[in-house]
């Protein structure tokens, strides 16, 4: 018994995926390294310089080269998520083992051969506890801001609240004020 196909039962749109041949990969993962020799055509405002270069390299058309250059930008953006994982991962072993070689060795007889560390082990749990996240920085002035009074007067009175509830809050309000153009004077 033949059993005969109809083309009605295909996908009309094959998915992006099953449609990437070998060479499209091979081009693909030639865009990945010319995206990774060059790192300032991951930002967006170099698009139309890598897509010029992959348009020339491949003598494809704009289309298609934004197409490559999506894909390739997919891949790094999964690679960079996997280093990251994987380097966290690293550092947390590194800690672990640099706790249980400050916690020191004992003979069989009870004694120790090397002494414990408890200040450096305190420490290198800190950073550990630190890594993961644990600890919130702040940061605290005990100097003084020096404003001179037209300084703030230039200020919308919408800056003045965002000033004000920067202030309140603790934060550092420098940053805030140099962002707008204020000169800021330590004084102790």
């Amino acid at each position: 018994m033949t059993v005969i196909k109809n083309s009605f039962d295909e996908k009309p749109y094959p998915d992006k995926e099953e449609n990437h041949h070998d060479i499209v990969w091979a081009r693909v993962d030639s865009v990945v390294n010319l995206i990774l020799e060059n790192d300032r055509w991951m930002q967006s405002k170099r698009g139309a310089e890598l897509t010029k270069a992959v348009m020339e390299k491949f003598s494809l058309s704009e289309r298609q080269s934004q197409r490559y250059i999506q894909a390739a930008k997919k891949e790094i953006r999964k690679l960079a998520a996997k280093n990251k994982d994987a380097a966290f991962i690293q550092e947390i072993r590194d800690r672990e083992y640099l706790i249980m070689k400050c916690r020191g060795s004992k003979n069989q007889n009870g004694k120790y051969t090397e002494k414990p560390d408890y200040k450096l082990m305190f420490q290198i749990m800190q950073d550990r506890a630190d890594l993961h996240g644990l600890y919130e920085q702040k940061v605290t002035h005990s100097g003084k801001i020096d404003l001179r009074g037209d300084d703030l007067k230039r200020l919308s009175d919408e800056q003045l609240e965002l000033l004000k509830g920067k202030i309140i809050k603790g934060e550092d309000p420098i940053p805030f004020l140099l962002s707008l153009g204020i000169d800021v004077k330590y004084t102790s």
